[in-house]
Order: structure tokens, then C-alpha cells, then sequence
């Protein structure tokens, strides 16, 4: 009996070691806002114990529990295929019916009866649907009433913050000031777009300067000789400069308002027609500025469903391909270029815009009396000198090149990128990988100084 007893007590003690102890729970912060009834997923960290063993067959047996509810529960082998140990884990579609801070914990157990448990212990705070939406809200209210652009950005960041600091004014206050906005200016994609608009408006004073805007206008009178042709024209040209919709404004616009001004079309249509064009045309064009980082988004959810060892079934687990396969399904901009072409060809117009229109027309007026347009100095600085040769090609040759660079820049820092990735060189792993905030400067910078040689030697 007492041998029975000294072996069966020596199993024990050998299954213990082979079957092992629970991995320890480390949660990882998930966003820091989550909306009541609405789903989400819990990530954590397995951290074992080197003096453990497991069984290769052993289990991994988790749940979410919030006040004693099992939110959520899964079961997984605890070695993944290639033989080691599983580092994370994850629990999908939980929901949680309850507003404010509510706290969760994630058990995790080698035996299905949670006999040998180890947990974690999250903080949630949860908002009504409702709230969400008070950001936006409040910015385009603000933006109507002061018709200040930077006061709208301000009040909507700091409604957000306000959410996010679970509606403490003063903390919202304070994370603006030291957190958002610094995080914001310190990004370096956003400095690459503010270098890229800050050249690029250099290039556009250097065209004007040289007479190129002008040369242009006059060579566009050919085919613009109508209001509705002139409109025609805008639209179809902005599908010319696709790459970006900051330079799809800021040539477009500053290009072809000569000829929109001589022919009597309000400032307010020419503004909608070049605005509503330029961000659905970069928004669906395979290759613009907005690849960059829309790529970078869908990448980062494609990493993190594979690293939580979902399957991508029916889904290409290459964001390049993925964003093209998007593209049919981006209504917005898609109607919105169709209904632009519909009420230029129509010669229809509707509410304030009509007014605009009527008033062009009619009393020739291309701005409200009430405007805020840029003063007589600023433009009068912009025209050419007296004499100045107006040559179209001092215009086109600047666009074209402009154009030509960022590509040309997006293929070769795509491929460099695809290069040190060992991924096949294809033609969307280089576009997809390319870096198109910084081609955005490259090419903006040297067809400044190409527009400054055209300016000064007035060719």
C-alpha cells in the first residue's frame, strides 16, 4: 500500500511538470474609448515560466468575465504549427451593454476547468453611440458659424479629447495642448504635406510670375469659350492631376480661375467643381497620395488579424490589392464626379450655389459682397511683369514635371522598400510600398526651382 501510494504520488508530480502551469495574463491596452453594445476584442500577452514544460496536445482554455458574466471564451492548441509557444491570444466580439468604466478579466487555463488560472484585470470606459459623433458635429458648427477653419479643427479636437478623457474638460484641456496637437505637428508625414504644400505654392507663384497661368488661359479660351465649356474643361482637367488633391487644387484652381473670371463663372462654383474633383479623383486613382496611407491602415489590421491567428479567408493579405478591390465599392466620389459632370452638362443649379450662379451672371459679380478673398496686394504680386512673354509651356512644363517626379519617386522608393522586404517586384508591391509623402516633396521641391529657372529667364 505505501509503495501504491509513493507511486502515484510520483505521477502526480510528473504530470504536473509535463502538463505545466497556466501562462500569466498581460492585457494589452485596447482603444481607449469602446461604445456601449457595440463589439470589440480583447488582446493579451502569454508569459511563461522557464521552468515549465507543457505536453505538446496541451490546451489553452480562456474567457472574459465582467461582473461574473462569461463575455466571451475560446479554446486553442497552446503550440502553434512551426512548434513553439503561443505568444498571444485573443477573445473576439464581446459586447458589454453598459456605459462608463466597467472592469473586465481574462482568465487563461491548461485545463478546462480553470482549476489552474491565471487572470488579468482590464479598466473599460464605455460612451453611447450617440457621443461618438459630437466631434465632427461640433467642428462643422463651428466652421459655419465663424467661418474659421482652424476654430472648427480646434473644437473638434478638443470634444474628442473630452470623450477620450472621459469627459473631463481640464484634462481635455491640458492633452490638447500637450499631447494631440505636439503628436501632430511632430508626425513626419504631416511635415512632408506642409513642406509639399509650402513648395508647391512657391511653384504656383513662380508659374504665375513667369506668365505661365496666363499662357494657359489663353491657349484654354480655344476649347472654353462657353460658361459650360469652361466648367467642362475644369472637371476633365482635374482628372489630369490625380496624384494629389492638395496639388489638384492648388494648380487647378490658381490655374484656370483667369479664364472662369472672363467668362463670368462665380468663385463658389469654380471652387466646388475643382474641390468635389480633386479628392474623389485621388480617393479612387491607383496611384496618388492617398495610397500611402490608406495602405498603411489596411496593413496594420491585416498584421493584426494574422498575428491573432485569424483566417483571412476571401480576404488578399496584400493591402495594395485589397485598396484596389475597394475601389467599386467607394460610392462617394464616384457619384459625386458623376453628378458634377450631370449639372454641368444640365446647366442646372440648385440652392445657394444658384444664387452664386445668378448673381455672376447677372450683375457680374464673381464674390459676395461680403467675401473674404485675398486682398488687390497679394494678387497684383502674383501677375507678371509688363512685357512678360505669356508662353502656356511656362505653366505646362512645371505640371508635367511635377507630375512625372512624384511618380517617378513613388516607384523608386517602392521598389527600394520591396527590395529590402524580398517581395517579388511587382507592380503593386512597389506602388503599395512607395513612399508618397516624401515623393510628394521631392518632386515639389525640384519643380520649384525648374519653375524659378523659367521665371527668371522668362523663356
Amino acid at each position: 500500500m505505501i509503495m501504491r501510494a509513493v507511486v502515484a504520488c510520483l505521477l502526480l508530480v510528473l504530470a504536473g511538470n509535463v502538463h505545466g502551469d497556466s501562462p500569466k495574463v498581460q492585457l494589452l491596452q485596447p482603444r481607449p474609448i469602446l461604445v456601449e453594445g457595440v463589439q470589440f476584442n480583447l488582446v493579451w500577452n502569454l508569459i511563461y515560466s522557464n521552468e515549465t514544460t507543457y505536453d505538446p496536445d496541451t490546451k489553452l482554455y480562456s474567457r472574459v468575465l465582467w461582473e461574473g458574466t462569461v463575455l466571451g471564451q475560446n479554446e486553442v492548441d497552446l503550440f502553434v504549427e512551426n512548434g513553439t509557444l503561443r505568444q498571444v491570444n485573443s477573445i473576439s466580439e464581446i459586447v458589454i451593454d453598459e456605459r462608463n468604466a466597467q472592469n473586465i478579466v481574462v482568465e487563461s487555463s491548461v485545463t478546462s476547468d480553470f482549476a489552474s488560472v491565471e487572470s488579468g484585470t482590464q479598466e473599460l470606459f464605455l460612451v453611447p453611440g450617440a457621443v461618438t459623433i459630437l466631434s465632427p458635429i461640433m467642428a462643422i458648427v463651428v466652421a459655419v458659424a465663424t467661418r474659421e477653419v482652424l476654430y472648427a479643427l480646434y473644437m473638434g479636437t478638443f470634444f474628442a479629447a473630452l470623450i477620450v478623457s472621459r469627459y473631463d474638460p481640464y484634462q481635455a484641456f491640458l492633452r490638447v495642448l500637450d499631447t494631440y496637437l505636439p503628436q501632430s505637428l511632430g508626425n513626419i508625414d504631416h511635415a512632408f504635406v506642409i513642406l509639399f504644400t509650402w513648395f508647391l505654392s512657391g511653384l504656383i507663384a513662380c508659374i504665375s510670375k513667369s506668365g505661365g497661368s496666363f499662357g494657359v488661359a489663353e491657349v484654354s479660351r480655344k476649347f472654353a469659350k462657353t460658361r459650360t465649356s469652361v466648367q467642362l474643361v475644369v472637371f476633365l482637367l482635374g482628372f489630369v492631376i490625380f496624384f494629389d488633391d492638395y496639388a489638384n487644387t492648388l494648380i487647378l484652381g490658381n490655374t484656370m480661375r483667369f479664364v472662369s473670371d472672363a467668362l463670368w463663372v462665380s468663385r463658389e462654383k469654380l471652387s466646388f467643381i475643382v474641390d468635389a474633383t480633386t479628392a474623389p479623383v485621388a480617393s479612387i486613382a491607383p496611384v496618388s497620395s492617398w495610397i500611402g496611407f490608406e495602405v498603411g491602415l489596411i496593413q496594420e489590421q491585416i498584421d493584426l488579424l494574422l498575428l491573432r491567428g485569424e483566417e483571412l479567408s476571401g480576404v488578399n493579405e496584400n493591402a495594395y490589392l485589397l485598396f484596389l478591390q475597394t475601389i467599386p465599392s467607394r460610392f462617394y466620389p464616384i457619384i459625386m464626379l458623376f453628378f458634377q459632370f450631370f449639372m454641368i452638362v444640365a446647366r442646372r443649379e440648385f440652392g445657394p450655389m444658384l444664387g452664386a450662379e445668378r448673381r455672376a451672371i447677372d450683375e457680374h459679380k464673381l464674390v459676395r459682397d461680403d467675401a473674404k478673398v485675398v486682398d488687390d496686394e497679394t494678387q497684383s504680386a502674383l501677375m507678371p511683369e509688363e512685357g512678360t512673354p505669356l508662353k502656356w509651356w511656362n505653366g505646362v512644363i512645371p505640371i508635367v514635371i511635377v507630375i512625372f517626379l512624384v511618380l517617378l519617386a513613388i516607384l523608386l522608393t517602392g521598389r527600394t522598400t520591396a527590395v529590402e522586404l524580398g517581395l517579388p517586384l511587382t507592380a503593386e508591391n512597389i506602388f503599395g510600398n512607395g513612399d508618397s509623402y516624401a515623393s510628394l516633396m521631392y518632386g515639389g521641391v525640384t519643380t520649384t526651382l525648374i519653375a524659378l529657372f523659367l521665371y527668371c529667364v522668362k523663356y
